[in-house]
């Protein structure tokens, strides 16, 4: 759950921030943190495989959509490459926000992120 959510929270600034976001997740040193996290040779073994198949699918796609990022591109065919992208697959889940705390949580953060992040 949490993993989807924060793959949902970066897609999320990517759009309602813009480029400067985009930029910003394009740049190997962010990438490079990831690609640590699903790679055998860093800790990838040591990350769970839920959070590895997120990471992989999240880049697989910021790859299809942000084309003049060309470092996630990169990111994503050595991840190919090494054999890091045969993960097996974790379905992203819908979520939805009961009235009261959950929900202004998410109104909150929804605020925030646009504050700090655009």
């Amino acid at each position: 759950a949490v993993v989807s959510t924060q793959s949902t929270g970066m897609d999320e600034c990517a759009k309602l921030c813009g480029k400067p976001f985009q930029m910003q997740i394009g740049k190997f040193r962010f990438l490079n943190e990831l690609i640590k996290l699903v790679s055998a040779k860093y800790a990838g073994n040591q990350t769970p495989i839920a959070v590895r198949s997120a990471i992989v699918q999240q880049l697989k796609l910021w790859s299809q959509i942000y084309k003049d990022q060309p470092k996630i591109q990169e990111a994503f065919n050595m991840l190919e490459k090494t054999g890091n992208t045969n993960i097996q697959v974790v379905p992203k889940k819908e979520f939805t926000y009961a009235v009261g705390e959950d929900a202004d949580k998410a109104a909150l953060l929804s605020i925030l992120l646009k504050i700090f992040y655009c």
